[in-house]
């Protein structure tokens, strides 16, 4: 596999702030007992700053400050546009949790901030004296400088080239596997209902105790990167408080039972599913279901369905469902769910946007219940089609 070479290159702002809104979507994200889904604050918005700032780091080798005398004091002045990062790393450092594994640049990013003096800087002025005599802006260098050289040590390229192809498989394994769908029919209907469980869902008192307990977690978080090292930490502390294991094997009853529900899994010929979590819901599953769009009309109906069959059948009443297709409008036009034909290559790209975030979730931020629990996969690959019968034409197949 031919490594990435240009992992390093700055991203644009708007696909690094939408990447930190879909974090958000998913870790702040509960339910509440009417199953309507409340988003709680949370710090991803500093993800943008911090991919930009470790980039940066690692494909130049200038310094940020550079130190002049001026009556006779000397003075930090911008040096590169590292300085900017300056007043921004006690913002930056707002993402860290002890839950979360990171994308290797910015997992070194936290544990050398928690090994250097930086972390004793107020960051307030890079002119204001630091702890050892020097100037604040001159430990900054320093952890820059240090940063690099881990870098190094550890091959943190190799790193992030290996984690990135990883991710670039996922989204390409996706690409070919909705395409060969299309291949095969002229119109998916597209289902996406998230999947979850009752005990998930909270009151309207329990809702305003998760944000209390979220404020503390993210302090504690805090704490323990700037060298309180005795807060104790369950990393399997959430509302919902059940294992992981529950939902797989849900999930496996759930493909499984799909033969024995012709009549409403007839006419579905292919998924892709998530494995998530929420720090409040704990994990949950997000499932887009396509079926011959010639054969299925009721999408709203269809999600419904299988979010009923979810909660009878598969979880025996323990579980609840929220049916995206029933909810378009939320998403104005970004998404392409509900019917979605060969020829609309508008529709087909807002589809794979949206299902590449399923794809690619883990980019730089993520949670994993255990080293060997998949958190991402679709259904078998279709039969290629034979090249019989009269070519689709265009103008029959484009949707009003």
């Amino acid at each position: 596999m031919k490594e990435k070479e240009n992992w390093l290159e700055v991203e644009k702002n708007s696909c690094l702030t939408e990447e930190a809104e879909s974090l958000r979507s998913v870790q702040s994200c509960v339910y509440d007992k009417s199953g309507k889904k409340i988003l709680l604050s949370a710090s991803t918005r500093s993800l943008p700053i911090v991919v930009r700032f470790v980039n940066q780091v690692f494909r130049t080798k200038r310094v940020p400050f550079k130190f002049v005398i001026e009556h006779r004091k000397k003075k930090a002045v911008p040096a590169s546009s590292l300085a900017k990062y300056f007043d921004l790393l006690r913002m930056m450092t707002s993402l860290y949790s002890r839950r979360f594994y990171y994308a290797p640049a910015l997992a070194l990013f936290f544990d050398c901030f928690a090994d250097h003096d930086i972390c004793h800087c107020t960051l307030k002025d890079p002119n204001r004296p630091a702890f050892n005599g020097g100037l604040e802006a001159a430990v900054f260098n320093d952890f820059v400088k240090m940063l690099r050289e881990e870098g190094i040590r550890v091959n943190v390229t190799k790193k992030m080239n290996d984690w990135q192809n990883a991710i670039d498989e996922n989204a390409k394994r996706l690409t070919r596997y909705v395409d060969a769908l299309f291949e095969r029919h002229a119109r998916l209907m597209v289902v996406r209902v998230d999947l979850l469980y009752k005990i998930a869902c909270l009151d309207e008192k329990q809702i305003e105790a998760s944000k209390q307990t979220m404020v503390r977690e993210d302090r504690d978080d805090l704490w323990f990167l700037y060298g309180d090292k005795e807060i104790k930490f369950d990393a399997l502390e959430t509302q919902a408080r059940f294992d992981v294991k529950e939902l797989i094997e849900d999930r496996k009853h759930l493909f499984e039972n799909m033969r024995s529900k012709p009549s409403l899994f007839e006419h579905m010929v292919g998924y892709v599913w998530r494995i998530e979590w929420s720090r409040i819901g704990g994990y949950h599953l997000h499932v887009a279901f396509f079926f011959d769009g010639s054969k299925v009309k009721k999408d709203a109906w269809l999600g419904d369905q299988i979010g009923q069959y979810w909660v009878d059948v598969i979880t025996t009443g323990r579980g609840i469902y929220h049916n995206c297709n029933r909810f378009k409008a939320q998403y104005g036009d970004l998404w392409g769910i509900g019917e979605v034909n060969y020829h609309d290559t508008e529709k087909r790209a807002k589809l794979m946007r949206a299902l590449g975030y399923l794809a690619k979730r883990s980019q730089y931020v993520y949670v994993k219940p255990s080293v060997k629990c998949n958190l991402f996969s679709t259904g078998h690959m279709p039969a290629q089609k034979p090249a019989v019968g009269r070519p689709r034409k265009k103008g029959r197949e484009v949707s009003a």
